[in-house]
């Protein structure tokens, strides 16, 4: 069974982030015979993903973001470069919440 939210994390103006965490739980495993310990069940934190919502025209649904730099600079459209920029002389990271935050609002500072 599979249970999905997400939870909003950034709102400004018109552009939302979303965070989605993914939590997988390892089932109980029994012992084969004597000598081999049982092992308990657990959950486990697989990477999270993050989407936004209103960078682009179809704003209606929530966009996930690319993994990759230069499919997640393209969203930006016309600012992509001044974006790359950005990144590329503060040192940031496409996948740290914090640094992720400072893109978009630069990006709603060039818009």
């Amino acid at each position: 069974m599979s249970t999905t939210f997400f939870e909003k994390i950034y709102n400004q103006g018109n552009i939302v982030i979303y965070l989605k965490e993914n939590i997988y739980f390892t089932p109980v495993r029994l012992a084969k015979h004597s000598f081999e310990a049982n092992k308990p069940g657990r959950f486990t934190k697989a990477r999270e993903a993050f989407y936004i919502m209103g960078v682009t025209a179809d704003s209606e649904t929530p966009t996930k973001l690319p993994k990759k730099e230069k499919q997640f600079v393209a969203l930006f459209g016309e600012h992509a470069a001044r974006i790359k920029q950005f990144i590329k002389k503060e040192k940031l990271k496409i996948d740290v919440k914090e640094d992720l935050f400072r893109i978009i609002e630069f990006y709603y500072v060039q818009k």
